[in-house]
């Protein structure tokens, strides 16, 4: 039992240093995304992870589904929610992790449809938020068998959306610095 014990703790620590590197990288924006819902998904056993981001759109903020690693790339595109709709606006707009064992039984889940057709019963939706609590995005995690999610492993997806909340941070940052270095360049 102990050996699986040190493996599993071995994953977490990795998963959390692979996030821990993407923060001080120089990777695009997409390139950590990706490897947040890799890590994220690998790390808790998941069948599907997805991260959400905070948009600002006519003066009003949206979140957009930004990536996901185990479902077809035509579902991700155009995929857009008010911050007060469904289980992700409503974990974004209150900064509160939401387990759910059945997510066809939840009347705020909004992709039934999609639930139904990949087979996912259980989500874990946790807001990513920076250092002065303010959210940048959703991460959701979702199970194909009921599953009730423990505080173990709600705490360790909440890790890895404070890592990566990090990392998304630096990236917009050095994007910043890039730009600004250029404008000097052209400027000189």
């Amino acid at each position: 039992m102990e050996k699986i014990h040190n493996s599993t703790n071995d994953t977490y620590v990795n998963a959390l240093s692979d996030i821990s590197s993407a923060i001080t990288s120089d990777l695009l924006l997409e390139d950590i995304l990706r490897l947040i819902v890799l890590v994220a998904a690998n790390v808790t056993r998941v069948s599907i992870c997805s991260l959400w981001l905070v948009e600002e759109k006519n003066g009003s903020k949206i979140l957009r589904l930004a990536v996901t690693q185990a479902i077809n790339p035509d579902y991700v595109k155009d995929r857009a929610l008010s911050m007060k709709e469904g289980i992700v606006g409503h974990v974004a707009s209150e900064k509160k992790i939401m387990a759910i064992d059945n997510v066809l039984k939840d009347p705020r889940f909004k992709e039934k449809e999609m639930a139904e057709k990949l087979s996912l019963v259980s989500m874990l939706s946790v807001p990513m938020l920076t250092d002065d609590n303010k959210v940048i995005g959703v991460l959701n995690g979702f199970t194909c068998v009921a599953h009730h999610f423990s505080e173990t492993e709600i705490n360790l997806f909440k890790s890895v959306a404070n890592k990566a909340s990090i990392a998304i941070e630096n990236a917009g940052r050095i994007v910043q610095a890039k730009v600004i270095e250029r404008e000097l360049e052209i400027l000189k």
